[in-house]
């Protein structure tokens, strides 16, 4: 009685496991390689700014393929957004005049009527596969970054700022990674849930009444 009780406890958190993993979010990180590259008139020039991008899907919505849209700021018209299964997106650009980083609800929250900046998201894939399309984002600084992606595991980006290195622009290359959190830690945590309770269960059973 006693190891059918245990098989049914390792199959329940087996089972608990599982419906954790279903739900696990997949992380698509753009990083920056090498140098950001300055313009000028002559010859482009290393400098050290760098740019970078995360967001999060769900993993139904990557299973499914991607179709995200989003517009926002000046130059834009009406703020709209469709980004049915992100549920979260970073976005940062460091070692420049005006650094930020900034989230999703950045993008999402209606700016007022003249306020400098704007975004625009417009990513799209097919089922399981990598996005293609542009993430851009500009704050009221007026320092504005620009994510392009062609469905392959690079990026190409540009910079452009009021003032600063990338008056002129610069631009820069991204590395494209897809990962999903590790389910195993749950899977153990379950586990050990389950049969915790069932040695209690056990102790209870030897008491005499």
């Amino acid at each position: 009685m006693l190891s059918q009780i245990r098989m049914l406890a390792i199959a329940a958190a087996l089972l608990l496991g599982c419906q954790l993993s279903a739900r696990a979010d997949v992380i698509i990180t753009v990083d920056q390689v090498g140098l950001m590259q300055r313009n000028g008139f002559d010859q482009p020039t290393p400098i050290g700014t760098v740019a970078g991008a995360q967001f999060v899907v769900t993993d139904e919505a990557y299973a499914q393929g991607l179709s995200l849209s989003q517009r926002n700021g000046q130059g834009f018209g009406p703020p709209y957004a469709n980004l049915n299964g992100m549920v979260g997106l970073q976005v940062s650009l460091v070692n420049i005049t005006q650094p930020f980083a900034v989230g999703l609800t950045d993008f999402t929250q209606e700016l007022p009527i003249g306020a400098l900046g704007s975004s625009a998201i417009e990513l799209a894939s097919l089922p399981g596969s990598l996005v293609s399309g542009i993430l851009f984002y500009g704050n009221r600084a007026n320092n504005q970054v620009l994510f392009t992606f062609n469905g392959s595991g690079l990026a190409t980006g540009s910079v452009f700022s009021d003032s600063g290195e990338c008056f002129l622009g610069c631009t820069f290359s991204g590395r494209v990674t897809v990962s999903v959190p590790e389910p195993a830690s749950a899977l153990i945590l379950g586990t050990a849930v389950v049969m915790l309770g069932l040695g209690r269960r056990r102790r209870a059973a030897k008491v005499p009444g």
